[in-house]
């Protein structure tokens, strides 16, 4: 098959539901970016709280990700009991919360990075947030004239 056989205009239905899904991937989007805003600012202040109640420890513990670094010590030094999955409950949450919300939603050091997100309903309801990055490359001249036609 060369090119442009088998493409056609997309009719204005088409068009229609291609618009509708653009807003609605930008607002799902943004709804996942803000819950992983809002998540880590919940993780600090419950890490705040929780100082505040029980008193400062070595240094001070002011965001969840120092707090998980620290929370043996602190609660041995306070003379808290842990429970045993603790440690492994807050390394989780650091990992999928805030270093996903540090690295991807917010401090992505790419200039060139794409976001994506999707969903689909078969063959069960799935939804995905994805990021990626353009890789600039020379074009050839004999490439050229395949890339961009009048």
């Amino acid at each position: 098959m060369g090119p442009g056989e088998g493409e056609r205009p997309l009719t204005d239905e088409e068009t229609a539901l291609r618009t509708e899904q653009a807003t609605i991937a930008f607002e799902l989007r943004h709804e996942i970016e803000s819950f992983y805003v809002f998540s880590r600012i919940w993780l600090d202040k419950i890490t705040q709280a929780t100082v505040a109640f029980f008193g400062p420890g070595t240094g001070e513990q002011t965001s969840h990700r120092k707090f998980t670094r620290s929370i043996t010590t602190y609660s041995r030094k306070k003379g808290v009991k842990l429970l045993p999955e603790i440690t492994e409950i807050m390394q989780r949450l650091q990992a999928q919360i805030v270093d996903f919300r540090d690295d991807v939603v917010v401090h992505a050091k790419s200039p060139r990075g794409l976001r994506g997100s999707g969903w689909n309903n078969e063959p069960r309801e799935t939804t995905w947030f994805t990021r990626g990055c353009i890789r600039w490359q020379p074009i050839r001249k004999s490439m050229a004239g395949h890339l961009w036609r009048s």
